[in-house]
């Protein structure tokens, strides 16, 4: 299943393509570009029998590679990662202003080469589940990453929960204190009172009997 025509594209703007064999593939490719079910970022494969237009979306730009056989990914696959990593490491700031295959003379023999590579050495299959396995290392390192902030959001925000109930707390305990103070305060007003007012009765009473001063009895 050789790969026969690649590009890397810039949304429906070509920066660079190569081809092994004369075709219409450049103009079927240009108008796959403008399609709807271009992702904004990853893998997806068109199938024209006999041929199938494998595109990698990474970073806003995209790589796609036609081959002669449908029904297989992983090679095609391989060398999307493979150029795309290539590209943007080298035209990632130029590929944002770049015009239309102003970047074919630097880039294209770079796919040539490649697609040779992937075409025919016997190292590309096992590069190519490497690249694979390496994808599949990074998006789960990734996801990890994505989580352990995630966790540590959630961290933070159970800090400042703690920290505001604790605060609360405090708050309570005060106001209870107060309350506990107001009410004690309370009930030694009312038996000073009670113990008066006892005291006011029953002296009342033995200074009818005695005299108000007491000296009759």
């Amino acid at each position: 299943m050789p790969i026969v025509y690649s590009l890397v594209a810039r949304g429906t703007t070509v920066l660079a393509n190569h081809s092994d064999m004369s075709g219409n593939f450049p103009q079927v490719a240009t108008m796959l570009l403008a399609n709807d079910r271009i992702p904004t970022e990853g893998l997806v494969t068109f199938s024209l029998d006999p041929y199938a237009y494998h595109v990698l979306v990474d970073q806003g730009i995209t790589f796609m590679c036609m081959t002669t056989e449908t029904g297989e990914f992983r090679m095609p696959n391989a060398y999307l990662n493979d150029i795309s990593h290539r590209f943007l490491e080298d035209y990632a700031f130029q590929a944002q202003v770049a015009i239309a295959y102003s970047l074919n003379t630097e880039f294209a023999m770079e796919m040539r080469d490649r697609m040779h590579f992937f075409n025919n050495d016997p190292n590309a299959d096992q590069l190519a589940g490497a690249r694979v396995k390496l994808d599949t290392v990074k998006n789960v390192m990734t996801e990890n990453i994505d989580t352990l902030f995630e966790r540590g959001e959630k961290i933070e925000l159970l800090v400042e929960k703690t920290y505001e109930i604790n605060n609360q707390a405090q708050i309570f305990r005060r106001q209870t204190q107060t309350l506990k103070c107001v009410i004690v305060k309370k009930y030694i007003k009312q038996w000073v009172l009670a113990f008066f007012l006892i005291f006011v009765v029953v002296y009342f009473i033995m200074a009818i009997a005695c005299g108000l001063a007491l000296n009759k009895c």
